[in-house]
């Protein structure tokens, strides 16, 4: 499969203010050079937020399957990054144009695009633009996990509307939050979490224990995944069983703690933890990003009133705590905040698809003429 991973220089667009923005599909060793530029821009992210940083992008990279045939869709205006968004590879085979998507394997989740807050919509166009002059079989590029709300959706929005682009818009599977100002939401879950304390004390004292340095988070780590091996089944493969995965989740954590931008809490019933959970550290929120627990009715118990206490502690400290566990249960006093997804016609104009279906809906009319 020919994943495009030799650094390919797709389009140069030009700014009548700057420099002219470049786009390339590269590769991770290329950017691993430019560190410090993709923290930066990091830094200046159109939509900032945890898990977005180049040290867990290129610990995923690294370790996770499939993670060094990935390419990255680059854009730079001079030695400034404007935008790195790792793509799911694609082969080069057959005539259908393809779209390209993000890459996100468990247990990576899905988050904005890492585009700069400065005229996004000017960066987001230049992807597109090289995308389609590179390969006109790159049909549309999708984006996922999208505030509906936020810049990157206004700004996609904004340069479909001007350039004729076809963009699709569908619900994403929206994320639950926790704030520190919804006082009807604060207690909601106080309450609950009282109540599940008679159902933990079946297994003796319940404590809790936060874990910040990097040999503290290492070995909650550890507590996690033999907890999530107790867990595991067969639909829900534990996470030691894929070398690489569990090799990311040590290495990404240990490099988040050591920037103070993860912490890891562990709930011990008695002499035994019976959940663990690391939260990722971002401004303004907490982000629950994975947790595990004994199998069975007292470790769901556990997880949840851990989860519940989390949000707690960020209601105290005025933050946010959004809840990235997939599939996980709503917590009690949470809201469902909706997220988006967005497909965008790469090619302005009459694209490939629009064009598509203007002549099947010609041809449907020629035939009922």
């Amino acid at each position: 499969m020919d994943t495009g991973l030799a650094t390919i220089r797709l389009a140069a667009v030009s700014s009548p203010r700057t420099l002219p923005i470049a786009v390339a599909l590269t590769g991770a060793d290329t950017l691993r050079a430019e560190i410090a530029a993709w923290r930066a821009l990091a830094a200046r992210a159109a939509e900032p937020g945890p898990l977005r940083d180049p040290d867990t992008m290129l610990a995923a990279l690294q370790h996770l399957p499939g993670g060094r045939d990935v390419p990255l869709l680059v854009a730079r205006r001079g030695p400034e990054l404007q935008a790195v968004i790792p793509l799911a590879p694609s082969g080069r085979f057959g005539l259908a144009a393809r779209d390209a998507r993000p890459w996100r394997p468990d247990p990576l989740v899905a988050v904005p695009p890492l585009v700069t807050a400065d005229r996004t919509g000017e960066v987001l166009e230049a992807l597109l633009d090289g995308l389609a002059a590179r390969d006109r079989r790159f049909g549309r590029l999708r984006f996922e996990g999208l505030d509906p709300d936020g810049p990157v959706a206004a700004a996609l929005a904004a340069l479909a509307q001007r350039s004729g682009r076809a963009l699709v818009r569908a619900p994403g599977p929206g994320r639950a939050l926790l704030r520190p100002d919804d006082a009807t939401g604060a207690a909601q879950a106080r309450t609950r979490r009282l109540g599940l304390d008679p159902r933990l004390a079946e297994r003796g004292p319940a404590r809790m224990e936060r874990a910040r340095s990097p040999r503290q988070i290492r070995d909650a780590v550890e507590i996690l995944l033999t907890l999530d091996g107790m867990a595991a089944t067969r639909a829900r493969p534990a996470l030691v069983a894929d070398p690489g995965t569990a090799s990311f989740l040590r290495t990404a954590t240990r490099q988040l703690a050591a920037q103070r931008r993860l912490r890891a809490e562990v709930l011990w019933l008695g002499d035994r933890p019976a959940a663990a959970a690391l939260v990722a550290i971002g401004p303004g929120v907490l982000a629950l990003w994975r947790a595990a627990a004994e199998p069975g009715p007292l470790g769901a118990a556990a997880e949840e009133a851990l989860a519940l206490s989390l949000a707690a502690g960020a209601a105290r400290q005025g933050l946010d705590l959004v809840d990235l566990r997939a599939e996980a249960p709503l917590l009690a006093g949470a809201v469902r905040r909706p997220t988006l997804e967005l497909a965008v016609e790469t090619r302005p104009g009459l694209a490939s698809s629009g064009f598509r279906a203007a002549i099947g809906r010609r041809v449907a009319a020629l035939r009922r003429a």
